[in-house]
């Protein structure tokens, strides 16, 4: 090839692009892809209703998320909350056990029955699980915080739920001095909220449309959401992914639904032939349908001029099964928990997939228990404990509190509930290793299991001092370390210097367990 014919094919090579993102190309397959970014609030303030509307709508109807939300309840909240006072002795920097126990008895006494809400129809517990339910069903919860008299609640303070719809999306204000309202929240130039502005409701619990607004101060109110972006000021409801998705699903399995009873229903025609008049005879109705009965092993002779044409439309559908699957898995993935869960199918798992997945889902649940226990938990205790020492209901003794020194009193630990495992022998024989090399404390192994390591021990050495009275004995088969050597087994019998079984030298009438 001649230098000049080499020329010549280089100059005609397409020119290499540069380098660019492909998400961000422009063409006819993407002509309908959004081009500028936008805020979540500038998003909600035409969307929020609608997405609450059907969010809510789906939670009534949708068997999948009403499953979902029954999940967010049992597995965030569950039978509770573990709490424990950690109030520090000031004089030697230990545990301040008479206050800790004081506080936590009367804490566990709001917690019942009526005293915590102002409907007076739930526990605490009931609180929490409504709290976590509309936050993941809504993307928010407002509560409003009640200072009441002795006379109406013994520890001063209740609170009562707000329905989300009653803060005024629509309501958008610049108030100058860098304060604005945002879809009915007022905040300031730090983005701090300062006031919330509610529409009324009518006499059927309705809301009203109108300019007037109930107006409550920021310090009233708990408003409580999953932050995603900088500047947010409502929440986003968790199935906002997945609306369109779970409303397609929803539609398709009725028309399978109906399909499959049509074709159950529906057998077949008759036709008759051109030219023979068509059937007459006893066996039809008053409108000329001919009447046939069906019975097992049968066969039946059709009148001259009369044909059968069976219709079988094959419903369900045999991709009907993969498919909703496939469905399942988008919206599982969208809410952060396991379709073998929300879809109630353990078809095809082991113990390995099993444990993986309660794993990735666990962590999921924790991360809900601890966002709750920062905006929620705390807060409110911390509120209650205020108006409680304020209303000297508790004491050591006939001396309550003084709530000049809340500030010590405040320390507190909330320990959100946790799960038993496939096979809790393998998990106790792990837990047992980690404890015998010291790389795991007893606390952390009971603080993972849910449970409050001051109460457990409470309770062992009770349930020593107990075993000791009616002469008892407690013998473990299987064993595991003690935490002296990491050799021995638990209530394993030591020999004494005569060879003999100490427990049988030490207590002769003593029976075993």
């Amino acid at each position: 090839m001649a230098f000049t014919d080499l020329v010549r094919v280089i100059k005609n090579l397409p020119k290499r692009q540069a380098r660019k993102f492909t998400g961000a190309q422009m063409g006819r397959l993407t002509a309908a892809w959004v081009t500028q970014p936008m805020s979540i609030d500038e998003e909600l303030r035409t969307q929020h209703s609608l997405l609450l509307a059907r969010a809510r709508d789906c939670a009534n109807n949708n068997p999948w998320v009403s499953k979902y939300l029954a999940m967010v309840q049992d597995n965030v909240v569950g039978r509770g909350f573990s709490y424990q006072a950690a109030v520090i002795n000031e004089r030697d920097g230990k545990p301040d056990k008479e206050a800790n126990t004081a506080i936590e008895a009367e804490y566990k006494n709001y917690g019942r029955l009526g005293l915590s809400d102002m409907s007076g129809q739930m526990t605490l517990n009931d609180v929490d699980r409504l709290m976590i339910r509309t936050v993941a069903l809504d993307g928010e919860v407002i509560l409003i915080k009640h200072h009441l008299n002795k006379e109406d609640n013994p520890h001063g303070y209740a609170v009562s739920f707000i329905d989300t719809r009653r803060l005024d999306v629509a309501l958008n204000k610049d108030l100058g001095n860098g304060r604005v309202i945002r879809m009915g929240v007022e905040v300031d130039q730090y983005w701090r909220p300062q006031n919330y502005y509610f529409l009324p409701l009518d006499g059927d619990g309705r809301v009203v449309r109108q300019d007037k607004h109930d107006v409550f101060p920021a310090n009233r109110i708990y408003h409580k959401f999953v932050r995603v972006d900088v500047r947010q000021t409502r929440g986003v409801p968790s199935l906002a992914g997945s609306l369109l998705r779970l409303n397609m699903l929803e539609g398709y399995e009725e028309a399978e639904l109906i399909a499959a009873r049509v074709a159950a229903a529906k057998m077949g025609f008759f036709e008759f032939e051109e030219g023979t008049g068509g059937f007459t005879g006893d066996d039809v109705d008053a409108a000329g349908n001919t009447i046939t009965d069906a019975e097992a092993g049968s066969f039946e002779r059709l009148p001259r001029g009369l044909t059968f044409k069976a219709w079988d439309p094959q419903h369900p559908n045999t991709a009907f099964p993969d498919f909703v699957k496939t469905q399942l898995r988008a919206f599982a993935s969208g809410v952060g928990v396991s379709y073998n869960k929300v879809g109630n199918d353990l078809q095809g798992v082991n113990y390995t997939s099993l444990r993986e997945g309660n794993l990735t889902e666990r962590e999921t649940w924790k991360s809900w228990q601890q966002w709750m226990i920062d905006q929620w938990k705390v807060p409110h205790y911390e509120d209650w404990l205020e108006h409680a020492l304020l209303a000297s209901k508790i004491r050591i003794g006939p001396v309550a509190l003084d709530p000049n020194r809340i500030d010590k009193y405040r320390p507190a630990v909330f320990i959100g509930r946790r799960w038993a495992w496939v096979d809790p022998m393998k998990e106790a024989q792990a837990n047992s290793v980690l404890y015998g090399l010291r790389l795991k404390s007893l606390s952390s192994i009971m603080r993972e299991q849910g449970d409050d390591p001051e109460t457990m021990w409470q309770e062992c050495a009770a349930d020593n001092e107990k075993l000791e009275e009616l002469g008892l004995t407690v013998v473990m088969n299987g064993g595991g370390n003690n935490g002296s050597n990491g050799n021995d087994s638990a209530g394993a019998s030591e020999e004494d210097e005569d060879g003999d079984s100490g427990p049988e030298e030490d207590n002769p009438n003593g029976e075993t367990v």
